[in-house]
């Protein structure tokens, strides 16, 4: 059981991000005002943007005749570096450069409640290219082979494209007016366990909302609503054989910066129910609940 909780709470951590603090205050949105072009990245070589990306979320699960709630959190900084740019094409390098995790109500599972601080996140960089409409075509992480529970928590929270996809935007082909509506699809791999994987599959709807200025910055608005969220895989983990499947809803707003296109501030709101089938030696049905909230802003 003990193993089991562990395998389950660090599951739920990293299949999505979240934070439960609040975007700066804006002035309010100026109507009628929009982008005279198509919106694309401005992005020049050498180009560098900090962010610091906030991590909250609360885990219900029940295994074995017992319920156990839990919560998660990290504080994750980011350093995005641009290395090359062309006209169809940038390569930018991502550096995660500090990661503290904090984790609650995990004593069951021989976890007290502590926060630490997670370590050799310099082999743990990130290569991507992305085209001028903010769509990432490669990602390739570059990492050392460990094999602690620290470790593979870095690992999981690298290679959760999740962050990628709240750093950019994907934005339509057509001018931005207020008001303006497009949808957008998204397949990513949002766990990889020592075998297997799990993927979302989410149909988002987006609507732009005019500009404002947050955090210093002249800004573009998206507001957006999940139309469908669907989880699904099977990964090994710990020796453990997994099934997952599940759904959910994301709500968010995303301000991106008019000049270059990178975002300033996203804020996303989640609520996922998975059941995960467990087989070998133990087999069971685990029902998990998660609520999530996750802040990733500019800094300076």
């Amino acid at each position: 059981m003990k193993y089991l909780i562990a395998v389950v709470c660090l599951f739920s951590f990293v299949s999505v991000q979240a934070q439960k603090s609040k975007l700066p205050k804006t002035s309010p949105v100026e109507k009628g005002e929009g982008s005279n072009g198509v919106q694309t990245l401005n992005l020049k070589k050498g180009d560098s943007f900090k962010f610091s990306l906030i991590v909250d979320s609360k885990q219900s699960v029940s295994a074995m005749g017992m319920d156990q709630t839990t919560s998660t959190g990290g504080d994750i900084k980011i350093l995005l570096s641009t290395k090359d740019v062309t006209p169809a094409v940038s390569t930018i390098e991502l550096k995660y450069q500090s990661a503290k995790v904090s984790m609650k109500g995990m004593t069951m599972a021989g976890v007290p409640d502590t926060t630490f601080t997670l370590t050799n996140l310099e082999s743990l960089n990130d290569i991507m290219t992305v085209i001028p409409n903010g769509t990432i075509t490669n990602h390739k992480i570059k990492n050392s082979e460990t094999s602690t529970m620290s470790d593979q928590l870095i690992k999981q929270i690298a290679g959760n494209s999740s962050v990628l996809r709240n750093i950019f935007i994907e934005f339509p082909d057509r001018p931005l007016t207020n008001g303006m509506e497009w949808k957008k699809s998204t397949h990513d791999t949002t766990l990889k366990g020592e075998k297997g994987s799990v993927v979302t599959n989410t149909i988002m709807k987006m609507t732009y909302s005019g500009t404002v200025d947050t955090l210093g910055f002249r800004c573009g608005k998206i507001q957006y609503k999940s139309e469908k969220v669907s989880i699904s895989g099977t990964l090994s983990q710990m020796g453990m054989e997994m099934s997952v499947e599940g759904d959910g809803i994301i709500d968010g707003v995303s301000y991106f910066e008019l000049s270059t296109g990178v975002p300033v501030a996203v804020r996303t709101v989640s609520q996922l129910d998975q059941r995960m089938s467990m087989s070998g030696q133990q087999e069971m049905v685990i029902p998990i609940s998660v609520d999530m909230t996750t802040t990733l802003a500019r800094v300076k």
